[in-house]
């Protein structure tokens, strides 16, 4: 089976470099605009329920149904949210989570583990059940750190999380020939849903 990561396309908060987290921050006009429909149209398309998500699936899969599943959010950063890296410089408690390589817990948010835990069984549940159902591909519509969390966890190709950094509209490609021995995807390069 053929897995298609995609991250969301560009919101406000994603330009001005803000962290989104849970907050449901809509697609601007130029994140709308920068997506272009895909030739495929998948029965239906794993989403997360933030709007961000939901809305660039309906552009580049407008006949496809949204299986919104809640554990594919993007990880809460609680107080951080909102705000830039630049405007928390001075805030001990934003310096703190970031000298511990942002793994700790963010205020009123949540940490990487729990984070990561949450992404990857929930993604490996509806992996498990595609394969069951012998599905052909399966497309997902989410987050850049659902995303790069899930690409740490799965892909042959080991790199860490921030390595598997990805832009907005654009996608990694997966299949699962290994996912038998051990969760392994094996990566087999990326897309572009950018105009």
């Amino acid at each position: 089976m053929v897995i298609e990561l995609i991250r969301h396309g560009v919101t406000a908060w994603v330009a001005e470099r803000r962290y989104q987290g849970h907050t449901d921050i809509p697609l601007s006009p130029e994140g709308m605009a920068m997506l272009k429909e895909s030739e495929e149209s998948p029965e239906y398309v794993y989403v997360s329920p933030l709007m961000r998500a939901r809305q660039s699936a309906q552009i580049l899969f407008p006949n496809s149904e949204q299986r919104i599943i809640e554990s594919l959010s993007e990880m809460n950063f609680g107080v951080f949210e909102g705000r830039t890296a630049d405007e928390m410089a001075d805030d001990p408690e934003y310096r703190e989570w970031v000298d511990g390589f942002c793994n700790g817990d963010c205020p009123g948010g949540e940490g990487r583990s729990a984070f990561d835990e949450r992404v990857r069984s929930g993604f490996e549940e509806i992996i498990s059940g595609q394969l069951a159902a012998g599905a052909a591909k399966c497309t997902f519509v989410v987050h850049g750190g659902v995303i790069m969390s899930l690409m740490e966890a799965f892909a042959d190709k080991k790199k860490s999380f921030y390595e598997w950094f990805i832009q907005p509209g654009c996608s990694y490609i997966l299949s699962t020939e290994q996912w038998s021995s051990g969760h392994i995807l094996v990566y087999r390069g990326k897309g572009s849903y950018v105009r």
